[in-house]
């Protein structure tokens, strides 16, 4: 087995404390296809590494695009 396919199979592995995911959990995550994800990346939306033909992802690069995305919508309450 490849070092990298043994590198992308943990989970979770921390490099200089930072969390790396495969594309199969950050889809999961934002509860998207892995097309969509694979959109995201030729559109440019998300930054990813490949490293020995594995997509990852920075645990912290998902974060940002979230908070970067967030809308507060401020809905009237019903009395």
């Amino acid at each position: 087995m490849r070092k990298a396919d043994k590198l992308a199979e943990c989970s979770h592995f921390p490099l200089n404390g930072e969390m790396y995911l495969t594309d199969r959990e950050v889809a999961a995550r934002l509860h998207i296809s892995k097309r969509t994800l694979q959109e995201y990346r030729h559109a440019a939306i998300l930054p990813y590494f490949i490293i020995g033909g594995k997509v990852l992802y920075r645990e912290s690069d998902i974060q940002a695009l979230l908070e970067s995305n967030y809308r507060n919508h401020h809905y009237p309450k019903l009395v």
